[in-house]
């Protein structure tokens, strides 16, 4: 019988381990925006945004069963024209199946993707110039 525990916990690894590698983290620090091809968690609505110094006040709504973690993501690329145009996107930790709705202010650092020019963010359906 001990046998028999151990390889069905050995199984049982190894297929988490199999499907865990296809799946992509949830950040630690969610106080910065992340420079990262693709954004991991689900997209959250963006109910208002605006900027606050180096920083992204942004509202993000979104449903669950509980409150969860907000984040921003940025591809690292910059449209052309003057300023140059970028986008950021706003994700959450998923929180369940339920139906509840939420509403989270977060404050996001940009200082990763700000230079010493100006730049036009879109965050959701907001249009934001930042100037240094």
């Amino acid at each position: 019988m001990r046998i028999h525990n151990l390889g069905s916990f050995l199984l049982a690894t190894s297929l988490f381990a199999a499907c865990g590698d296809n799946l992509e983290p949830f950040p630690d620090d969610t106080s910065s925006i992340l420079v990262q091809a693709s954004c991991p968690g689900e997209p959250a609505q963006v109910a208002a945004a605006r900027l606050q110094g180096t920083a992204l006040l942004v509202t993000a709504q979104y449903g669950g069963c509980a409150r969860s973690r907000v984040w921003a993501c940025w591809d690292g690329q910059y449209g052309v024209g003057d300023p140059a145009s970028t986008n950021v996107v706003v994700h959450f930790e998923p929180a369940g199946d339920c139906d509840a709705a939420f509403e989270d202010t977060t404050t996001i650092a940009l200082d990763p993707m700000l230079e010493d020019r100006p730049v036009r963010i879109f965050a959701g359906a907001f249009d934001l110039v930042w100037r240094p």
